[in-house]
């Protein structure tokens, strides 16, 4: 019985989420959408099957071979991207430091635009989307990868990140939304009082929850509370007399670490060892 169970899951599966993006994976125009989308139906499906939507999202998460700079340029052929999408893709694509990877390594968990409503999945956010200045800080503990953002009037927390803060969660009505600088709309889903730490200090701080790309925004209203000076020249952030270095997003897994033997050893010119 729990074989037939299977397989009749496996069949509803195939029929309701996978078969369609399947048979349009073949148009190179629509690749990009049509991943994100696919995606967004993988994470919707755990309220029908979490073992399978865990399963597929995670073994898709490694395939997710169009979503990247250099493909997503096809979507403003697509008729199924409108046409404000297609202005920032364009947009994004103007600046020196574009990225090279050909591939989009995402964790099912780092998709934050899975659960967002159709018309806000943009595909304009992997044109640029991790351009920034980024600290490492923590809320409540969880680490967490901070933009520094001075456009942004408020402080910004990620949903996906603030549902592990339940207890401090304070939810708002649901037609509250922000606007973006590109004119784009996210949900304001609630706000909470969070202890921020960034470097050695922690500050006490309102911020709201959304959906945004970012796990979390740091906004003017953070830096100027707390007299964060911004060196953009240096790449530095000034917290007190703690200087935090803010790093690009081409450089998250780049990190500077410093490295002690447990014994003496010495390497020959020209040779190499494992220690």
């Amino acid at each position: 019985m729990s074989e037939v169970n299977g397989r009749k899951n496996i069949c509803l599966f195939l029929v309701t989420v996978y078969v369609k993006s399947w048979l349009e994976s073949s148009s190179a125009i629509g690749a990009p959408l049509n991943d994100l989308m696919f995606l967004k139906k993988l994470k919707k499906y755990e309220n029908i099957n979490q073992g399978i939507s865990s399963i597929a999202l995670k073994k898709f998460c490694n395939h997710l071979w169009y979503l990247n700079e250099e493909s997503s340029i096809l979507a403003i052929f697509d008729k199924n991207v409108n046409i404000a999408s297609k202005k920032r893709i364009i947009e994004n694509l103007k600046r020196e430091n574009l990225h090279t990877e050909r591939k989009c390594n995402v964790q099912p968990n780092e998709v934050p635009f899975l659960l967002a409503p159709e018309e806000e999945l943009k595909v304009s956010a992997l044109c640029g989307g991790r351009n920034g200045l980024y600290l490492e800080g923590s809320i409540y503990g969880i680490p967490c990868l901070m933009l520094v953002d001075t456009g942004a009037n408020l402080t910004f927390v990620r949903r996906d990140l603030a549902h592990k803060l339940k207890e401090n969660f304070i939810y708002t009505a649901t037609n509250i939304s922000l606007k973006t600088a590109t004119g784009e709309k996210a949900e304001i889903h609630g706000k909470l009082d969070a202890t921020i730490e960034c470097g050695s200090r922690k500050f006490q701080h309102r911020i709201y929850v959304a959906d945004i790309i970012y796990p979390c925004i740091l906004g003017l209203d953070f830096l100027q509370q707390f007299n964060f000076p911004v060196n953009l020249e240096k790449n530095k952030i000034r917290s007190g007399g703690e200087e935090i270095h803010l790093f690009s997003a081409s450089a998250e897994h780049s990190k500077l670490c410093s490295v002690f033997a447990k014994e003496k050893t010495i390497i020959p010119l020209r040779s190499e060892c494992l220690i």
